[in-house]
């Protein structure tokens, strides 16, 4: 391999993942937990959970800290987890949404792929 060259291995699980964040707020929405999450279209996965609030941000902003990401969620305490799984549930983040946004995925990409066809062939087509 030469240094110009680059590989990424993505493992076959990670590679059929969609990844989204969910943001849910209280009252003024001036703070909210922000969820990275994944899905294979059938379940739900928390990536990462992180506190934000706008006054912390504006701190933040004011003395160049970098806003703490969160712990390590796989590190977490499995009833946590199980937790914060209940909370997303109970927000209709759930297996029904994970389906919408793989049917939702596999739409988009159809239509991309159709644009993409059509504009390729009106360049190497005749004029």
């Amino acid at each position: 391999m030469t240094s110009e060259d680059s590989t990424v291995e993505i493992e076959d699980d990670e590679e059929a993942a969609l990844h989204f964040i969910v943001n849910v707020s209280k009252g003024d929405g001036g703070e909210m937990l922000e969820f990275s999450c994944a899905t294979d279209g059938e379940t739900v996965e928390v990536r990462n959970v992180r506190y934000e609030s706008l006054a912390d941000a504006e701190e933040d902003a004011v003395s160049f800290a970098v806003p703490y990401p969160g712990p390590n969620y796989d590190e977490l305490d499995e009833a946590v987890q199980e937790e914060f799984h209940r909370y997303l549930e109970a927000r209709g983040v759930d297996h029904v949404l994970a389906n919408y946004i793989a049917e939702l995925h596999v739409h988009k990409e159809q239509e991309l792929y159709t644009d993409w066809i059509s504009k390729v062939r009106g360049f190497v087509g005749p004029k």
